[in-house]
């Protein structure tokens, strides 16, 4: 296991104003969480330590010394702010590929998982989420991405796409 492992999803656009989004207020098929004002990134650890990619597949950083294991890969946000990553998905560990597991257990993996300090998992809403919305509009967030509990981890070895079991929610596109 070497290098970028693919290209992540991408959630599509979806206004705050949306019937649909009203109907998925306590949808227990579906899930919220923050967006984070900052770049989309990809954690991998890796032999020689850990790497951090952006989603256009550029290495920002290297890690010799981390808690992240070998065999490894998540799913994240850096903060523009803070420089603080905030993780919401684990897409491999102990070096399998965990695309196809739902959402909701890859959840379960990466909460049992040792960060590193300047990194925090995103925890996520399952009911009231357009009050959720409001809260983290009013807190600085960019929005919320909501997501169904059953969601696959869709990576692409050739670029990002968007997937529609992943909405994101901000004030404008």
């Amino acid at each position: 296991m070497d290098g970028f492992p693919a290209y992540p999803p991408k959630p599509l656009y979806l206004s705050p104003r949306s019937p649909l989004f009203k109907e998925l207020d306590n949808d227990p098929n579906w899930i919220a969480e923050r967006k984070i004002n900052g770049r989309r990134v990809i954690i991998v650890g890796e032999l020689d330590g850990v790497k951090v990619y952006t989603r256009q597949k550029r290495l920002i950083e290297m890690r010799k010394q981390s808690k992240i294991q070998f065999g490894t890969g998540l799913d994240g946000e850096l903060e523009f702010k803070t420089k603080k990553m905030f993780i919401f998905d684990c897409f491999m560990y102990e070096g399998r590929r965990l695309w196809h597991y739902p959402l909701i257990q890859r959840k379960d993996i990466l909460s049992k998982l040792a960060l590193d300090s300047d990194m925090e998992r995103l925890v996520p809403v399952e009911s009231n989420k357009v009050k959720f919305y409001e809260d983290c509009i009013k807190a600085g967030d960019e929005g919320i991405v909501i997501k169904r509990k059953d969601s696959k981890w869709q990576g692409d070895l050739k670029s990002s796409k968007k997937v529609a079991e992943w909405l994101k929610i901000k004030p404008k596109p």
